[in-house]
């Protein structure tokens, strides 16, 4: 489109040649250019620009909930901001320039509009980035499932899917930001370069079309989105429950952007070919650009809306808080036909984690069912943190001094459980690393702002561990830790935070389809099950007084050794660890 303005000033039609066209100095104001510049003004600012910021706002203020946080939020403000600085203040130059009779072919003008322009650049390319780091998210759960969780936690399992590989330096803000600035700024200074060009060089406009101008059009508009649609395609391709919505956000912004390169062409084609001339061509080309960035502006702001207004509102009920009941809504659990797996299910509301992820067939179908979900990393930084306490616990029991930390849990609570033969974490058997070395790897992995796995927790949370283990030498000269009682327990915010989280999917896992087949198949599954005296009552039989009351025994961590599964909760708690073939209750050793 700048080019054919460029080739509007120089009088040059289609064919090329230069003819006797009226020169910019003989526009003067026209009263149908400003009002329609006042219209746009009125409808783009002071309508849809409250909409799009109250909706962000809305995004900024739930960032913290596990639905919004997948969706870069950051990223997302950061695109959307500059979008809307961009419309206002080209918007506002527009109607500036038609009142005072300023073609928008003159050379102020394009000064302005080159001014402007890097809002334009950013937030386009922070929505390629964050659309990428979506479609990263969804190949990288599915990659953690094909190619087994375990591996994340032990060498042994390593894989070579590209995915998992290049997380750390395609998968993440932190490893992209400094790539988008080079390209981006590459991107400008050939638009820039090329728009000078043609004014100084007016008999070679179809070279430099044909040049620079390829270059641009690829590198501004072109290969991003053919970036889009490729990414579209492969999200068809790929094999998930879209829970949250990830791949069809990503599918309608591609769709927008495809509207706003129609546009865009219909503009450059209408600029070039149009037979006005002289005043006529000026007023026209006045109106096209005027229409063409509302158009834009109004797709964008669908685009915006989409980005910020359709999660929160397909998201609302659990945005904040993990109801089996609400949360159910959003996982795409296919019809069974018959009527015996849906009293099943209805059954299976029942079931406690602490009951079904000991065993270790049902432990990996739920490790494959957060990676649909999109959590996979709450559930590794579980098992983790849990294997960390372990070794606490028992080194403080060698020692006589399990007293010190809260050793007991009430058996009714649905904690989340390691299953027996739970792959062990690199980090935390690793012999060349103490306590407060195994809890700064942690840290670094799985709570800094750009880990490969950062899991999603409170900002008061983050940022009370970031002051705690952000550096190194600070960390390991602070002498309040070495004292390993307070170690055991400086992880618990982040159980407690993951455990909610994981406690929402499992309530989904419940009732899929891989796990009723499973439950079908698995003998101390059908126990565990059976177990249950009805619908309404969450304590098993086994662990009933003669009243019909659940018991509230309490669990002495001093049983607990490194084969025994434990929960994630407080105190750190055992559950038992029986067997798919022998299993014969669910009760707590």
């Amino acid at each position: 489109t700048k080019s054919s303005l460029a080739m509007s000033i120089q009088g040059v039609g289609p064919g090329g040649k230069s003819g006797d066209k009226a020169g910019p100095d003989e526009f003067g104001p026209h009263p149908a250019v400003i009002a329609t510049n006042v219209i746009i003004f009125i409808v783009s600012n002071l309508i849809f620009v409250p909409i799009e910021a109250y909706y962000a706002k809305q995004i900024h203020n739930n960032r913290e909930s596990n639905v919004i946080a997948k969706r870069k939020p950051g990223i997302l403000m950061i695109s959307v901001v500059s979008a809307m600085l961009f419309y206002f203040l080209f918007q506002t130059a527009l109607l500036i320039l038609a009142s005072l009779g300023v073609s928008v072919l003159e050379l102020e003008s394009q000064i302005i509009y080159y001014v402007i322009a890097p809002f334009w650049y950013i937030s386009w390319f922070t929505f390629i980035c964050r659309l990428w780091l979506l479609y990263f998210t969804v190949n990288h759960s599915v990659a953690t499932i094909n190619n087994k969780w375990q591996e994340v936690v032990n060498v042994h399992h390593k894989s070579t899917n590209n995915w998992l590989i290049y997380k750390h330096s395609w998968g993440t803000w932190n490893a992209l930001k400094k790539k988008l600035v080079v390209y981006a700024i590459f991107t400008y200074i050939v638009d820039v370069l090329l728009s000078i060009l043609l004014l100084a060089y007016p008999d070679d406009v179809w070279a430099l079309i044909f040049t620079l101008g390829i270059i641009k059009a690829l590198a501004s508009t072109l290969l991003p989105m053919a970036f889009l649609v490729w990414m579209v395609y492969g999200i068809s391709k790929c094999h998930y429950h879209d829970n949250i919505g990830l791949g069809r956000e990503l599918r309608f912004c591609t769709y927008g952007y495809v509207l706003i390169l129609v546009i865009r062409l219909a503009d450059y084609t209408l600029s070039t070919f149009a037979e006005a001339d002289g005043y006529e061509r000026q007023v026209m080309i006045s109106f096209v650009v005027a229409i063409e960035f509302f158009l834009w502006k109004c797709v964008g702001f669908g685009i915006n809306l989409l980005q910020t207004r359709w999660p929160l509102i397909t998201f609302e009920k659990v945005m904040n808080r993990y109801s089996s009941r609400h949360l159910g809504k959003l996982a795409h659990v296919k019809t069974l036909k018959n009527v015996e797996t849906s009293n099943q299910q209805s059954k299976n509301e029942q079931l406690r984690m602490r009951d079904i992820l000991n065993n270790e067939k049902s432990f990996d179908l739920f490790m494959r069912h957060c990676g649909m979900e999109h959590c996979t990393e709450c559930v590794l930084s579980l098992i983790e943190i849990i294997q960390y306490k372990q070794e606490i616990y028992k080194k403080l029991s060698s020692q006589g001094r399990t007293d010190q930390v809260v050793a007991d849990c009430q058996i009714e609570d649905d904690t989340f459980t390691l299953p027996v033969k739970c792959p062990k974490s690199d980090i935390v058997f690793d012999p060349k690393l103490n306590f407060k070395g195994i809890a700064r790897k942690l840290y670094k992995k799985y709570i800094e702002v750009g880990s490969d796995w950062e899991i999603n927790i409170s900002y008061h949370a983050r940022k009370r561990l970031n002051r705690i283990f952000e550096n190194e030498e600070t960390w390991d000269s602070n002498k309040d830790y070495d004292d390993i009682v307070k170690l055991f327990d400086v992880f618990e915010k982040c159980i407690t935070e993951m455990t909610s989280i994981i406690r929402a999917a499992f309530q989904r896992f419940k009732q899929s389809e891989t796990f009723l087949v499973l439950q079908n198949k698995s003998k101390s599954l059908k126990k565990v099950s059976a177990s249950y005296k009805d619908q309404n009552r969450l304590v098993p039989e086994e662990e009933q007084d003669e009243d019909g009351n659940g018991r509230t025994d309490n669990i002495d961590l001093a049983d607990i050794d490194s084969t025994t599964p434990m929960t994630a909760q407080h105190s750190g708690s055992a559950a038992s660890a029986q067997s798919d073939e022998n299993i014969e209750s669910p009760t707590a050793e």
